[in-house]
């Protein structure tokens, strides 16, 4: 019997195993579906579109996709200890202070901008010190790009000439402008958490990590959930918890466990044949992803990273004390945009990398990509299942470009994105347009573009969200419980009720750090 039992050692689960295991009194069992994070590629930061569609990815898709013409679109999802913390593409990004704000005018309290800082500065090391917005202390280290591309320094220099402000921070007092991202990356090397919270806990003996294990349900016992039912090494076994069940499977894998329990829209679950435990409608609803479009130019000057040159990246990499572009996370410059004037907060991010995708040539042209991500998605969907066999993948569905605006706001945003292309700081650099092959787009052509291109960005969020009991559709409570029992939490990417305008690593850390804080709180509250 242990304390608590963490299902999913990804990015919220290797931060509670660390916090929580800090007390010598508390013991933590770690389960985690994938292995260990012992593929070099983890490691190199160029190296991370290598890891999609391998073993450490859980290679799911969605559906087919309404509004992208009947395309599916992969949904990479890390399958290793350190979760998508350790495949995915490194940037430091909070979000908008307002994204919080809301949370708290929903009826979570405590999850205020200022509420949550805190908990953003603990979680890591920055370089940037003395700023009131920043932690110097924290297991994660965050760094700047020391020597970005020419072509990466150029962008930003073409996105000022278009109107746009320089910013040096964006997760300081403002979001918007144009600069260069942060980075989880120490030393030329990946930092995730599985090589920094993880790694801090490991040698603790009142944790144990267990890897390589399919969580198959949750055991009741009552109306409490007191354990968990996994299979692993051929056999299928039980693991029980004295005080709670903590699900930090992320946002598609966490709903899928809680509907094979038992636990959702009850004529749902009827329908699937599985006896519904728990009635909670929003159990796989309200699914928010941020996608992207890219534009793709062929380049001159020979100053972009092309596929061919990377055995020479990688060499230099490994003999400089892993320096050199391999140390780049190719996601270099960017910034955070109003697609209009009455646009009160960021709706667009772009992200420009000086180099190309396998689609358009990385094996052999130069060239670079702008993409134009969407920061506010009206179009929601749904997590399901596709059969009660924990072993399937669940059945995803986003519901891509289901809201007319969000197709709206792309096209404002590839439109500026191309004003900053053509400004003169770049414009000497690039020959053609590849994808799209030409500007000035009509309506028309440019509506067939989107649904052509479109992308996730991959931050899947808001599946089993937070809100007070008057939201139907809550899942957990402001104190990351799930409603209708007792012995749960969860803590992942799933709870958020609207998606933070930004990456989402930095967010998922700062809700598990303050869960911990909840969670060693109600536990201290229960032995009084």
């Amino acid at each position: 019997m242990y304390d608590y039992i963490i299902v999913g050692g990804g990015t919220a689960g290797c931060v509670l195993a660390n916090r929580l295991t800090a007390d010598p009194r508390i013991s933590v069992l770690l389960l985690e579906a994938g292995g260990e994070p012992d593929k070099m590629a983890i490691n190199i930061p160029i190296m991370w579109p290598d890891l999609w569609e391998t073993k450490v990815d859980w290679n799911f898709k969605t559906t087919k996709q309404i509004g992208l013409n009947g395309r599916t679109v992969p949904q990479p999802r890390g399958k290793v200890l350190g979760g998508s913390s350790a495949i995915n593409a490194m940037m430091a990004v909070r979000g908008h202070t307002t994204d919080y704000d809301e949370w708290a005018v929903l009826g979570n309290n405590g999850w205020s901008y200022a509420d949550v800082l805190p908990y953003f500065k603990r979680s890591e090391t920055s370089h940037r010190t003395n700023d009131p917005f920043h932690g110097i202390s924290g297991p994660v280290n965050i760094s700047a790009n020391p020597n970005p591309n020419k072509l990466s320094k150029l962008f930003v220099e073409a996105a000022m000439s278009s109107g746009l402000p320089y910013n040096p921070d964006f997760n300081g007092a403002t979001q918007e402008g144009v600069g260069f991202y942060d980075r989880f990356i120490d030393g030329g090397r990946r930092v995730n958490t599985a090589n920094s919270y993880l790694a801090q806990a490991r040698k603790r003996p009142n944790l144990t990590i267990r890897t390589d294990v399919l969580v198959m349900n949750l055991i009741f016992k009552d109306k409490k959930i007191a354990g968990v039912r996994y299979f692993a090494d051929d056999e299928v076994r039980d693991a029980k918890a004295f005080r709670e069940i903590i699900l930090c499977a992320g946002a598609l894998n966490t709903p899928q466990l809680l509907l094979l329990s038992g636990i959702g829209p009850a004529k749902y679950l009827d329908y699937m044949g599985i006896y519904p435990r728990i009635d909670l409608p929003g159990v796989g609803q309200n699914l928010q992803d941020h996608t992207l479009v890219k534009l793709a130019y062929k380049s001159r000057g020979g100053v972009s990273m092309v596929r061919s040159k990377r055995l020479g990246y990688l060499l230099r990499y490994f003999l400089t004390g892993r320096r050199g572009p391999a140390s780049s996370n190719l996601v270099e410059s960017g910034g955070f945009v109003c697609s209009r004037a009455n646009v009160r907060r960021p709706d667009l991010q772009y992200f420009f990398l000086p180099a190309l995708g396998e689609e358009y040539g990385a094996n052999r042209d130069e060239g670079f990509m702008l993409a134009v991500g969407l920061l506010r998605p009206e179009s929601h969907g749904t997590v399901t299942l596709q059969t009660t066999d924990a072993a399937d993948a669940p059945k995803i569905n986003p519901q891509y470009l289901s809201a007319d605006d969000d197709l709206d706001t792309l096209a404002r945003g590839i439109h500026l994105a191309q004003n900053i292309v053509e400004q003169p700081a770049l414009r000497p650099y690039w020959d053609h347009p590849i994808s799209p092959n030409r500007h000035g787009l009509s309506d028309s052509e440019m509506d067939a573009f989107i649904r052509k291109s479109l992308d996730t960005i991959y931050h899947p969020c808001g599946t089993c969200k937070m809100g007070p009991d008057s939201d139907p559709e809550a899942v957990v409570d402001e104190r990351l419980r799930l409603r209708g029992t007792t012995g749960v939490r969860i803590v992942d990417a799933s709870i958020m009720p609207f998606i933070p305008a930004g990456n989402t690593q930095a967010p998922v850390l700062m809700i598990a750090e303050k869960a911990a804080d909840m969670i060693l709180e109600d536990a201290t509250a229960t032995q009084n």
